[in-house]
């Protein structure tokens, strides 16, 4: 039997500083937090950019007037969740995320609304995609490393 990978949508978010706005998460169990990209499932019927508006709205109570998606890749990323998470969740087809990114300017002044739909983050702040790359969780790193790269951020685009 194939593999099959939840269908995702990743914003990374920068604003007229090029700067990456790094999303807090505390997770129960962790002593630390991490940091993340805007994400979210793809619903059916909807296309990536879709999912990423939704998403941006969703999680940072970002209006579509208040940013721009800049660029996005053709190529998708996919990782795998560790055993222990896919045991939680018995039933359920994938084994990890087919990660879709997207780069999104935001209109700077902006204010956040993080309890806009359901609360995903603790906090979010502004930093370097290098913070972004070194707090992140371990299997999401490759794919968001490589969307930094060919989005500029690392080494010339």
């Amino acid at each position: 039997m194939q593999k099959q990978f939840r269908p995702n949508a990743a914003v990374i978010i920068t604003n007229s500083k090029k700067e990456i706005l790094l999303c807090e998460r505390g997770f129960p169990g962790y002593a630390e937090h991490t940091v993340q990209t805007v994400q979210g499932g793809i619903d059916e019927g909807e296309t990536p950019r879709e999912a990423a508006e939704r998403e941006m709205m969703e999680e940072l109570g970002v209006e579509k007037e208040s940013f721009e998606i800049i660029d996005e890749l053709e190529e998708t990323f996919s990782y795998e969740w560790p055993e222990e998470s896919q045991a939680r969740y018995p039933g359920n087809p994938y084994v990890g995320q087919e990660q879709h990114f997207f780069l999104a300017m935001l209109h700077d002044a902006i204010e956040f609304n993080l309890d806009a739909h359901h609360r995903e983050f603790d906090a979010v702040r502004w930093g370097s995609a290098t913070e972004l790359l070194e707090g992140m969780w371990e299997p999401k790193r490759a794919g968001t490393e490589a969307a930094l790269k060919a989005f500029g951020f690392f080494g010339d685009k």
